[in-house]
Parts: structure tokens; sequence; C-alpha cells
């Protein structure tokens, strides 16, 4: 188990160094990625404004972080409670599954949200709701 916490924390050490490397290239440099689908089709996917909206959550400013991508934010907290799940199974199975233990509930979960995604990325680019397009308050 101390090898699987050593793992994690250093998976958890990687990722935050790239977040901070990116949110500072963003931030200083104006260097972001581009959103391939809004460069090749105009239209705004559910990802548009996410990496804003973290940085905008990350400089407590949640209002703004809500103007840029909606969707993102409203499902960050579910997305904490997955990582937190995924995170305490894996600390305590590892990465496979032992003792014949399967559960479905990701799965459905994945379904869902692709769906929600979906469904928001069609609202986001309609002319009625067009206020949903990632923007600055």
């Amino acid at each position: 188990m101390l090898t699987r916490i050593r793992k994690l924390l250093l998976v958890v050490l990687a990722l935050s160094c790239v977040w901070t490397v990116w949110a500072w290239l963003y931030e200083v440099h104006g260097i972001g990625i581009p959103c391939i689908i809004h460069s090749v089709t105009g239209l705004y996917c559910s990802g548009c404004g996410a990496m804003r909206a973290t940085i905008a959550l990350a400089r407590l400013q949640p209002c703004q972080a809500f103007r840029y991508n909606a969707f993102f934010v409203l499902c960050l907290p579910f997305l904490l409670v997955v990582c937190a799940r995924s995170i305490y199974l894996y600390l305590r199975y590892g990465l496979h599954m032992k003792h014949g233990r399967r559960d479905n509930h990701g799965n459905i979960l994945a379904v869902v949200v692709i769906v929600a995604a979906l469904l928001f990325a069609i609202a986001r680019n309609t002319a009625l709701l067009a206020a949903w397009a990632p923007t600055a308050i």
C-alpha cells in the first residue's frame, strides 16, 4: 500500500506541475491550447473555456468561471467525488479489482456525462442560448 501512496503522490505532483506551467504560460504569455473544434467549425465544444474557468476558480472568481464554462463548473464537484472514489479504490485494491468486486457506476456516470456534454455543446451554440459562449465579464 505504501508504494501505491508514493505512486499516487508522484502522479498528483506531476499533474500539479503541468497545470501550473500551463496556467503560467496562459496568464503571462497568452499561450493556450486552441480548441480544434472551434478552430475548424467556429462552434464551441463542451470544453471551450474550461482552462480559463479553472484559472478563474483558482483566483476565487466563481462567476467568471461560470461564464467561461458553466458545464465544467457544475460538473467539477461530481468530478472531485469520482476522483476521490477512484483514489480510494486504487489505494485499497490496486489497479485491478480484487475479491470479485465489479461495479458499473463509473460506466453509467461516464455515459451520463457524455450525453450532458453533448447537450451542453448543442445548447451553447444555438441562438437562444448564445449567452453560454465563453466570455469575460
